[in-house]
C-alpha cells in the first residue's frame, strides 16, 4: 500500500511525500508442515521447540512483520 501526496513549494519545484508499507494488515502466513517422511523422529532445540522433523514448520523466513518507509523527493 502507498499513500502520497504532492505539495508546490514555487513556480517550478515540487515536493512530494510518500509512505510505503507492506504487510501492511499485518497478516502472518504459516508455511505448509513437511510430510515428506512419516518416520523421521522430531528434533528439538534446548527451549522445546522443534527444529526438524515430520511436521516441522519453519516459522522463519514466512513470517515476517509489518514494514514500511517513507520517501521524500524535491522535484525541480
Amino acid at each position: 500500500m502507498s499513500l502520497g501526496r504532492t505539495f508546490p513549494i514555487v513556480e517550478q519545484v515540487t515536493l512530494n511525500i510518500r509512505i510505503e508499507l507492506n504487510n501492511v494488515f499485518n497478516r502472518i502466513r504459516v508455511p505448509n508442515p513437511t510430510a515428506t517422511n512419516a518416520q523421521a523422529t522430531q528434533r528439538v532445540d534446548a527451549n522445546g521447540k522443534p527444529i526438524t522433523g515430520f511436521g516441522y514448520i519453519n516459522t522463519g523466513p514466512g513470517s515476517v512483520g509489518r514494514t514500511g518507509q517513507i520517501v521524500a523527493r524535491i522535484q525541480f
